[in-house]
Order: structure tokens, then C-alpha cells, then sequence
């Protein structure tokens, strides 16, 4: 590696650094980790087979790519690419005669972030590939070769920008070493792109509605804006005597059901409010009391044949 290529995976490196800084100083509010759905896009790419120049100069090859990206875990994705290079359009001032040279290429990449986590997100590539490339793509180098195959490893650093959901711009530098480099130099690529996502997100669908919050949708609601008990079908009960209010004829004061919800403190099967004699157990058709003694002699009227006389 030349000292110039050198300095261009520095470069790119503080690149990353800056970015890699803005987004962390920029997160977004805490969300789940996810790993990225399957993602197809495409690229814009600039080969720069001139390693002693920092930026793609004269001798720079230009081509496209198409690309399938897909997330591994939340912070690990691989992709697979598929690569066309035009020969030098510099040089011939408009696109050559002869066909474009193809490459495959295969990486994993590493992100700063988990998927999802931030809009920016940095992360470093790792990859292998290999094409088969014509003779006048890198004419001072190649010129009155054949076209030849070669394979190559590649490394460097990229970002990418999540504008929508499942939405992606990314730009990418890499350095790839070139396993016969007679037929095929060292050299750079750069790359912008874009890509999307080929995965229908399933919307979740809105909650029922729930007028009143208590945790019962307004469908099984008896009382819809009033919060109240799931065991009572959403009514509330003030007295807790498990009679919703709307049923209870004493929603204030806890009683049987027996007894519509009204209390009977002398147990005697009428409800106090209805007892005339709430605190002496009694007849319902003496309204709640006692048979009556109207002579006072002890014994009760329904037995004493004298009722007026002791």
C-alpha cells in the first residue's frame, strides 16, 4: 500500500469519526433494536485505479452497482453487489465500444449503531469479490493485455443515512487489494447509493377504542365513560360489594344481592332503607319490626286473643 492510499484510508477513517460523533451527540429517543429487513438498491461508483493521486483523477473508472443488503443482528449486515465499470470515460470522452467489466462482490459490515438507533450510522466493510475485466479499463497500466480475471479483498469505511423508514443513503470508501496485481491494480472505490426495503412492514393496527381507559374496549363496555372494573364489565362499584353502581339500588353502601346492594344490619332480610325497624329483626309485613304487643301484656298480637286487654 502506497503511502497516498495510506492517507485516503486515513482520511476516510476521520471521516467516519466526525460522523460517527455528530450522530452520537444526535440520537434519536431510545427504540428497540431490530435487524434490517432485506434491503435492494443501487449505486453510483468511481474506481480510482491512480494511487498516487488523493481523489479519483484522470485514470478514474466510473460504473453502477446492484446490491442486496440484509441485517445478520442489530449491529452486523451483509450485502452481495454486483459491480459494471465502464472503461475509462475520461480518456475516450464517451462510453467505449467495448463491454462493460463486471464484478461480484460479498462483505459484511460492522455498524456504530444498533438498527434503528440513529439516523447516521457509521460502520467499517470487510469483503472479498472478484470480476472479469477489459483490457482498456486501465489503459497505462493494462494496455496490450487481454481481458483477464481477477479476484480481490477489500476493507474500508462508509456511512449510512435512514431518511424514511426502510429507507437508506448510504456512501461508501474502499481500499481493494488486488491478488494479481498485473492484471489488475490496487485501487479504490467509491460508492453513493441507495436502498429500500423489499419486506412489506406490517402495520400494527390501532388499539380499540377505550373511552374511559379503565382497560375494557368501549365494545364490552356497560359503561363506556365511566372507568370501572374489568369483573364488572367496565362499570365502577363505590361500596365494593360487587354490584356495579348502575345495578346497585345502595351504590353508596355495601349489601347483598340478595338485596339489590342496600345493607340489612339486623339480618332479617329486608334492606335497611325499607326496615322500619333496621337494628330489631322484624316481618316484611310489619315493615321490618317485630309482630306488635298493642296491650303490652307480652304477648304478640297474632297470639293473644285479647290484643286491647292486658
Amino acid at each position: 500500500m502506497t503511502k497516498i492510499t495510506l492517507q485516503k484510508v486515513l482520511f476516510g477513517l476521520l471521516l467516519t469519526t466526525v460522523f460517527f460523533t455528530a450522530s452520537a451527540q444526535d440520537k434519536e429517543k431510545e427504540a428497540k433494536p431490530v435487524v434490517k429487513k432485506s434491503n435492494v438498491g443501487i449505486s453510483v461508483n468511481f474506481h480510482d485505479f491512480d494511487t498516487d493521486s488523493m481523489f479519483p483523477r484522470e485514470d478514474s473508472a466510473y460504473g453502477f452497482s446492484a446490491i442486496f443488503w440484509k441485517g445478520i443482528t442489530p449491529h452486523l449486515d451483509y450485502s452481495i453487489r454486483f459491480n459494471g465499470i465502464f472503461p475509462n470515460q475520461n480518456r475516450n470522452n464517451h462510453l467505449s465500444k467495448n463491454f462493460i467489466s463486471p464484478e461480484l462482490e460479498a462483505a459484511v459490515h460492522a455498524k456504530a449503531f444498533a438498527e434503528g438507533k440513529a439516523k447516521l450510522n457509521p460502520f467499517l466493510t470487510l469483503g472479498i469479490g472478484g470480476g472479469y475485466y477489459n483490457k482498456d479499463l486501465t489503459p497505462h497500466i493494462m494496455s496490450g493485455k487481454t481481458n483477464t480475471w481477477n479476484a480481490h479483498a477489500f476493507g474500508g469505511v462508509g456511512l449510512e443515512f435512514n431518511i424514511k423508514s426502510e429507507v437508506y443513503l448510504f456512501a461508501q470508501a474502499n481500499y481493494r487489494y488486488s491478488f494479481s496485481d498485473n492484471n489488475l491494480p490496487h485501487n479504490m472505490l467509491y460508492s453513493f447509493g441507495i436502498t429500500r426495503s423489499v419486506t412489506k412492514v406490517k402495520k400494527t393496527p390501532p388499539p380499540p377504542p377505550d373511552r374511559d381507559m379503565d382497560g375494557v374496549i368501549d365494545a364490552e363496555d356497560a359503561c363506556p365513560d365511566v372507568p370501572g372494573l374489568v369483573a364488572l364489565k367496565g362499570c365502577p362499584d363505590k361500596d365494593g360489594d360487587g354490584i356495579a353502581d348502575k345495578d346497585d339500588a345502595c351504590p353508596d353502601q355495601a349489601g347483598p344481592a340478595s338485596l339489590n346492594g342496600c345493607p340489612d344490619r339486623d339480618g332479617d332480610g329486608i334492606a335497611d332503607k325499607d326496615d322500619k325497624c333496621p337494628d330489631v329483626k322484624g316481618l316484611a309485613k310489619y315493615q321490618g319490626c317485630p309482630i306488635p304487643d298493642t296491650d303490652g301484656d307480652g304477648i304478640n298480637d297474632e297470639e293473644d286473643k285479647c290484643k286491647t286487654v292486658p
